[in-house]
C-alpha cells in the first residue's frame, strides 16, 4: 500500500487484506527484524469491509512489507553510493591540471610529458645558465658592491616550451643559494653607463614555443665559487665556477691615484669629512707605505689626511679633517690599478680613484 508521508506512524488498514497496520516512520524501514512489530491494534471491521477481505491476506501483508524494506535499502545505498563518489568531492588543482593536460601553478617550471612518471617536472629544457661574470660595478661605473661583496651577472636562456613563462627580474621570484643561503635577483642587468641605475626591476614574459634571455644582477660574497639559481615558473639551473679576483699585492698599492668618476655619493652629507670631500672636485689621492702593512693617505684639495692597515685585503682607514675623524674603508681593485674609497659600507657612498703613477 501506499501513504503519504504526513500520515507515518497512524494505523491504516490495507485496501486489499483488510489488515490493520502502523505505517512505519521513514528511518524505521532498516530497524525491524521482526516485521510484526509494526502491526497495529486490530480495527473491528465494517460489514461491508468484512465481505471484501480475501483469502491470503497475511500472505500479501509480508510480501508488502518485503518489498518496502527492499525499496528502502536500495534509496539508502543510492544515496550513500552519491555521497561517496569521486564526482560528489571537489577535485584538488592537482587533478584538475592532470585533467586539462595542463601544469598546477606550484612554483615550477613545467613542461609536457605524455609519459612523465613523478608530478615533479624536468626543468633541464627550460632554463640554462649561459655565463657569469663578477663585477664589483653594477653598471659601468655605478653602485660598487659592499666592500666584501661582488656583484654577480648571471646571464640565461629561458625556453618557455609549451607554456608562458612569467617572473619578476627583481625580488623572490628570482633566488640565488650559494654554501645554504640565499640571495635575490637585484633586477636585470643595465648596460648603459649613462644610466645611474643599479639593475631594472621589470617583469619578464616569455611567450609560449619562444626562447629568451636574460641577465639578472646578484650582491654575493666575494669568495663565493658557484651556486644554484631558482626563477619562479622557469626552474632551477647551476651557477658557476666563478673565477675569484687575484688578491692584490700589498707592494703594489703605493701610489697616486685620481678621482674618476661618477661619483656614489648621496646629496648634503653631514659628517665635516664627508662634507669636505663632496664639495671638492677631482680629488687626487696619494697612498704611501708606512711600515709592514701600514699606509698613510692624504686626500688634495679637500685636505683630508689619515693612515690604513691592511686587513683581509682591505685598507682599513682613519681620515680625518680639523679635529674630525671618520672611520673608512679603501678597497683594492682591478689588479691594483684602481681604489674604491668607502666613505660607509652601504649604498652611494663611494669615491673611486684610478691609479695616475
Amino acid at each position: 500500500m501506499k501513504a503519504a508521508d504526513s500520515q507515518a506512524g497512524i494505523a491504516a488498514r490495507c485496501p486489499h487484506c483488510g489488515q490493520t497496520i502502523r505505517l512505519p516512520l521513514a528511518d524505521e524501514q532498516l530497524l525491524y527484524a521482526d516485521q510484526s512489530e509494526l502491526i497495529a491494534e486490530p480495527i473491528e471491521p465494517t460489514p461491508n469491509e468484512s465481505k471484501q477481505a480475501r483469502p491470503g491476506a497475511k500472505h500479501a501483508v509480508v510480501w508488502t512489507i518485503g518489498i518496502t524494506i527492499f525499496a528502502g535499502v536500495l534509496i539508502a545505498g543510492m544515496m550513500a553510493g552519491l555521497l561517496l563518489s569521486p564526482a560528489a568531492t571537489p577535485p584538488t588543482e592537482d587533478e584538475a591540471a592532470r585533467k586539462n593536460d595542463r601544469p598546477a601553478d606550484d612554483g615550477y617550471a613545467w613542461r609536457r610529458n605524455d609519459d612523465r612518471e613523478s608530478d615533479r617536472p624536468d626543468d633541464s629544457g627550460v632554463l640554462r645558465a649561459v655565463s657569469v661574470q663578477a663585477d664589483v660595478f653594477a653598471n659601468g661605473g655605478y653602485a660598487p658592491a659592499r666592500s666584501k661583496r661582488v656583484y654577480w651577472k648571471v646571464s640565461l636562456t629561458i625556453n618557455a616550451g609549451e607554456y608562458t613563462r612569467v617572473f619578476d627580474s627583481a625580488g623572490a621570484d628570482a633566488i640565488l643559494t650559494i654554501a645554504g643561503k640565499e640571495y635575490e635577483s637585484l633586477g636585470s642587468v643595465v648596460d648603459d653607463a649613462n644610466l645611474p641605475r643599479r639593475a631594472r626591476a621589470e617583469r619578464i614574459e616569455i611567450a609560449q614555443g619562444k626562447t629568451s634571455r636574460a641577465t639578472l644582477l646578484f650582491e654575493v660574497p666575494a669568495a663565493a665559487r658557484a651556486g644554484r639559481l631558482a626563477i619562479e615558473d622557469a626552474g632551477e639551473v647551476a651557477v658557476g665556477p666563478v673565477e675569484l679576483q687575484p688578491t692584490v699585492d700589498a707592494g703594489i698599492l703605493a701610489g697616486e691615484y685620481v678621482e674618476s668618476p661618477p661619483r656614489n655619493l648621496k646629496p648634503l652629507l653631514r659628517n665635516p669629512v664627508m662634507a669636505a670631500l663632496q664639495r671638492s672636485a677631482n680629488h687626487k689621492l696619494t697612498l704611501a707605505r708606512a711600515g709592514d702593512d701600514q699606509w698613510t693617505v692624504r686626500i688634495v684639495p679637500a685636505g683630508v689626511t689619515g693612515s690604513a692597515s691592511m686587513v683581509g685585503g682591505i685598507l682599513q682607514a682613519d681620515i680625518e679633517l680639523e679635529g674630525s675623524s671618520l672611520p673608512c674603508k679603501l678597497r683594492p681593485i682591478r689588479d691594483g690599478s684602481g681604489l674604491i674609497l668607502y666613505l660607509r659600507d652601504e649604498p652611494f657612498s663611494q669615491i673611486t680613484y684610478r691609479r695616475l703613477r
